[in-house]
């Protein structure tokens, strides 16, 4: 594996995609500990936790990206879509309920993100009571 940064977040992008999600943790992990102050890599690590169903690591992820964005709020609003989705798994639906509306505060109102946050926003109107 090489150490340039650019190379290990493309194989490591690359693992997530081929569903080797434990190759894509090992990965980010990697990149996290090169460079720990970069929320984009905790939000990439966070996503294969919780494909490999680790909801608590995930949670401690997406927090520490909420603490790491320094202000770029889609950087925030993915954190929060994350941390609600790892509340979620743990049980914890009011809170990712709250999660799921601060990251709609903070989305842009367009791509990927926001159709999964919408999804997720729809699935805790139905389940939790207002």
């Amino acid at each position: 594996m090489t150490s340039d940064p650019t190379a290990v977040l493309a194989d490591a992008n690359s693992a997530f995609v081929d569903e080797d999600y434990s190759r894509a943790l090992s990965l980010y992990t990697t990149l996290i500990e090169a460079e720990p102050s970069n929320p984009e890599f905790l939000l990439k690590r966070a996503a294969a936790h919780a494909k490999l169903g680790s909801h608590s690591a995930a949670l401690t992820d997406a927090q520490a990206a909420i603490m790491l964005a320094d202000g770029k709020v889609d950087v925030v609003g993915k954190a929060h879509l994350r941390r609600g989705m790892a509340l979620w798994e743990l049980g914890k639906k009011t809170e990712a309920r709250d999660a799921f509306v601060e990251a709609q505060r903070c989305a842009g109102g367009a791509g990927q993100e926001d159709a999964v946050l919408k999804r997720w926003l729809e699935k805790s109107e139905k389940e939790l009571p207002k």
